[in-house]
């Protein structure tokens, strides 16, 4: 494969390339709908929303330390200590959490990038005839 075959190839995948990317970005470049859109209803949905808190815990054990106050005459003697030990933890925290939800009202429609609902039930119907 000469170096110019090599290119043109290179240069068709990046054509490719950049055209698969575009179709992509467009379906999050659509308008988000609004209560102050026509014919734009609201819906309010109660929703469960699930989070991870930061917290901190604690746990209890026996730590072996070295004490100079035996009693059985020796000078030094283990004993057993209760130690608390924190920690950082997470804990899960549900909410149930109310999301006004906006839609097009019942009869109305939209295509992509359309400002609110403009497409009714019968606006494709004329009265001319053919």
């Amino acid at each position: 494969m000469s170096m110019s075959q090599t290119s043109y190839f290179l240069f068709l995948f990046l054509i490719i390339l950049s055209t698969t990317a575009n179709i992509e970005d467009d379906f999050h470049d659509d308008i988000e709908l609004t209560s102050d859109m026509p014919n734009v209803c609201s819906k309010v949905e109660t929703r469960t929303v699930t989070k991870l808190v930061p917290c901190l815990k604690s746990y209890d054990h026996l730590v072996k330390v070295w004490s100079h106050n035996c009693s059985n005459g020796r000078r030094i003697c283990p004993i057993y200590e209760h130690r608390t030990e924190y920690y950082r933890s997470e804990q899960t925290v549900t909410k149930e959490v109310n999301a006004t939800i906006y839609h097009c009202c019942l009869g109305w429609t939209r295509l992509i990038h359309d400002y609110g609902c403009p497409i009714g039930k019968n606006s494709f119907v004329s009265d001319k005839k053919y």
